[in-house]
């Protein structure tokens, strides 16, 4: 893979992240380079196929692969069985009682989609995950700083 081997060149193989929507990806890239973090990446399944309506029937859970969520009973614990460090549930699709499972199965959380608003930027913060991807980090450190 490209990205392992540039990963590597520049020696940050322990300080990289890799977070991905397919599962199999990651647990390949695992294999390649076991000191690579992985982040696993979930969407509300309904809102995929409603946002790709137009390119016709789309099975949005073909992207975790062997890993299918089902038969775990959740995205962490699934993403626990396939060797995840972290996963990276949409904003809008998760709860607290979701990030204390995830915790509680060794997980980082990585809330993404979180828009650089008031109100999802307080609700990521009351989720208490370990990291939120955002386009202004700026505006959220300055709520922090104001708490």
């Amino acid at each position: 893979m490209a990205v392992i081997d540039a990963v590597r060149d520049a020696g940050l193989e322990g300080n990289t992240m890799l977070l991905a929507f397919e599962w199999d990806l990651l647990v390949e890239a695992r294999k390649i380079c076991p000191e690579l973090r992985t982040d696993f990446l979930t969407i509300n399944p309904e809102f995929m196929i409603n946002t790709y309506k137009r390119l016709g029937s789309i099975d949005p859970n073909l992207l975790y692969g062997q890993y299918q969520i089902e038969p775990y009973g959740s995205a962490p614990a699934a993403i626990a069985a396939a060797g995840g460090d972290g996963w990276g549930p949409y904003i809008h699709d998760v709860t607290i009682s979701d990030v204390r499972h995830a915790h509680n199965l060794g997980l980082e959380v990585n809330l993404w989609g979180v828009d650089s608003s008031d109100e999802p930027m307080d609700a990521a913060l009351v989720l208490n995950a370990d990291s939120i991807t955002l386009s202004r980090p700026d505006l959220l450190q300055n709520k922090i700083d104001l708490m």
